[in-house]
């Protein structure tokens, strides 16, 4: 009677065990990885994009008991609080930019003024353009709205390179401060106080070159490029990230990688392109299975002895068949 009842606690035991067990919610994987990928692809702008409805859609769909419940809150959390903050910059970049007024200087009187001579005012020529010595702060109170943060510049004569801000590709802002789509107008800051500007000759986007930024390399390229395993470079110790070129006529014609099995992948280290790789996918091994009773497959030697046929094991009989006694 105990044992019968120690079995029926461990039986309920294992059944409100299995029963209360938090199952896995394959959507929430599934929206992380295509989120991951547009924010790479398109930067701010994916929070813009009609494809984050969908990667929310999926989010909302993970049911409250499952695992993975509290990382879907979080990452919708996040992509709300994102969309917020993209939707201010807009509007603020969006804003007309009204020239400052201009300075009026109190009057320069001659020390022997002339009876009926006018009084001279000089008035400031405010422009556009920052001046030299302009804290950091005020720059970016007045002109952020044109302005980007870009790589560190090495001014002539300095030791060290500088904070700068470049002016963004808009024709706004470019009509405004300088710059065209292949050349970048800069500002550069020392001790937080405007040194002086600078220019960048910017490599076409035609085609990917090295040293293009991946953030960069999937908003002109991503629609042709989909992620890979990593790819270990000649030389290198440690695999890098990679995409590899979507198989479709299109994007092959483009990138390479057209034939059979084999995939063209670009290899990215520390966000920036280094190399290009051609994978060749691996045959699949299928391994050899065994009939009963079959002959073997050509090629497979059992290196095996004949079977004695009065043991055989036949469909008809489950025993084995015994020899016949002598009479």
């Amino acid at each position: 009677m105990m044992r019968r009842f120690a079995l029926v606690v461990c039986l309920f035991a294992v059944v409100a065990t299995t029963g209360c067990r938090k199952k896995s919610a394959p959507q929430y994987y599934e929206a992380q990885g295509k989120y991951d990928v547009l924010v790479t692809r398109l930067g701010d702008d994916a929070y813009e994009s009609p494809e984050l409805a969908e990667i929310e859609a999926l989010l909302q769909s993970v049911k409250p008991n499952a695992r993975e419940a509290a990382q879907a809150q979080t990452l919708l959390a996040t992509i709300g609080t994102e969309k917020a903050r993209v939707a201010a910059e807009t509007a603020l970049r969006n804003k007309p930019i009204a020239p400052p007024p201009a300075v009026v200087f109190p009057p320069i009187v001659s020390a022997t003024p002339t009876p009926g001579a006018p009084t001279q005012v000089l008035v400031a020529d405010a422009g556009f353009q920052p001046e030299i010595g302009m804290k950091l702060e005020t720059f970016l109170a007045q002109y952020g709205a044109c302005m980007e943060p870009t790589d560190d510049v090495l001014m002539p004569g300095a030791k060290t390179p500088s904070l700068a801000y470049a002016v963004r590709k808009t024709k706004l802002c470019m009509d405004r401060f300088g710059g065209t789509e292949g050349i970048t107008k800069m500002f550069v800051f020392t001790d937080k106080k405007l040194a002086g500007e600078a220019t960048r000759n910017e490599p076409s986007n035609d085609k990917p070159y090295a040293g293009m930024t991946s953030e960069t390399f999937l908003r002109v390229f991503g629609d042709c490029m989909q992620a890979v395993p990593d790819v270990t470079m000649p030389g290198a110790t440690v695999p890098n990230k990679a995409y590899g070129v979507i198989k479709t006529t299109a994007c092959t014609d483009k990138f390479g990688g057209a034939g059979e099995g084999v995939t063209k992948a670009f290899v990215f280290k520390d966000g920036k392109l280094v190399g290009e790789s051609l994978q060749q996918a691996q045959p699949k091994v299928v391994e050899p299975k065994f009939v009963p009773g079959a002959s073997l497959p050509s090629g497979v030697n059992s290196a095996l002895p004949p079977p004695d046929p009065s043991t055989a094991f036949t469909p008809d009989s489950n025993q084995l068949q015994q020899p016949a006694q002598p009479r």
